[in-house]
């Protein structure tokens, strides 16, 4: 439009004038008409559809501060600017055992010897805790020192990767081969963009039963039966050893079992470990990095379905 504007003119000398006067600013090639920015938006959700909260979204390439997805696992930009070109980076990486059991061992173990294989190439994704693009046991022992928590993190990864929704993986089997796209890159933008979505992939969590929300409740299936573990009501005196026995009851068709046991560190000190009669349950399914809380935790699986009788030892301790 019409806007007032002074001219100065100034000689050799430095004597000045100016007068006043009016410039119309016009619109030549068209730029100025419309908004000058955009908003850009999407959701989150995991493989089934559930909404993934909590997930921060990031713009590169400008100075459009991040977003974070809430319940309903969506998002939004709304200071875009016009014709640049973006990157939408989303990124999580908290709480480490959210929906990591032992029974996403098992289940990894089975899909490692072609015995159930996984089936869905998010899941293979999420099998693959130390990023090395292939599923192997040294995923299975990632996914057991965290449950152990002889680690706090996966080597290599974080809590959480991410997958543009559109995306198609030529072979399901093998996601990693083509790499897939973890980010969306917007090229010369030109006005409002929806529609841009990711599958969430929580790493070691492979039958999604991640807490995703806070409405989210997912079901794990779980029998209405009790593993018992036992052992003798001792009386025990300062400056004498003991060994405890912990025996089982109902200690049928069991796969894999996680369990965590707490005691006085105060009152008692953990001197050994001793195998029982599962030859397979050993040192290293037992973490001792929280035995200074008085805490020992257990995680035990095998590929087929192993049964004891009752009043068989599991493991044994002395205190």
């Amino acid at each position: 439009g019409i806007v007032p504007l002074q001219i100065w003119v100034t000689d050799a000398a430095g004597n000045q004038d100016f007068c006043t006067t009016q410039i119309e600013i016009q619109d030549n090639q068209g730029v100025c008409s419309g908004n000058q920015v955009a908003s850009v938006g999407g959701a989150v959700t995991n493989e089934l559809g559930f909404d993934v909260a909590n997930v921060a979204i990031s713009l590169s390439g400008g100075s459009v501060p991040p977003v974070m997805t809430g319940s309903d696992g969506n998002f939004s930009f709304q200071q875009v600017p016009l014709g640049g070109d973006f990157s939408i980076i989303p990124a999580k990486d908290t709480n480490l055992l959210n929906g990591v059991t032992t029974f996403d061992i098992v289940t990894i173990r089975k899909h490692i010897l072609n015995i159930a294989p996984l089936g869905s190439p998010y899941k293979i994704i999420a099998a693959d805790a130390n990023r090395s693009n292939t599923v192997t046991t040294y995923d299975v022992v990632e996914i057991q020192k965290a449950i152990l928590h002889i680690t706090y993190s996966f080597s290599n990864n974080k809590s959480w990767r991410f997958v543009r929704a559109d995306y198609v993986f030529p072979n399901p089997a093998n996601p990693f081969s083509p790499g897939f796209p973890e980010v969306y890159n917007i090229n010369n933008i030109s006005g409002d963009l929806s529609g841009v979505d990711f599958i969430a992939i929580k790493i070691g969590d492979v039958n999604n039963s991640a807490m995703l929300n806070q409405f989210h409740l997912p079901h794990e299936e779980r029998s209405g039966e009790t593993l018992q573990l036992m052992i003798a009501d001792l009386q025990m005196e300062q400056g004498n050893t003991y060994k405890l026995d912990f025996t089982v009851q109902n200690f049928q068709a069991l796969v894999g079992c996680q369990f965590a046991l707490q005691f006085d560190p105060e009152k008692l000190d953990l001197v050994g470990f001793e195998n029982g009669d599962l030859p397979s349950l050993t040192e290293s399914n037992i973490g001792f990095r929280l035995l200074d809380e008085g805490v020992l935790t257990a995680s035990w699986s095998d590929f087929q379905a192993v049964s004891l009788p009752d009043g068989a030892v599991l493991i044994s301790l002395r205190f």
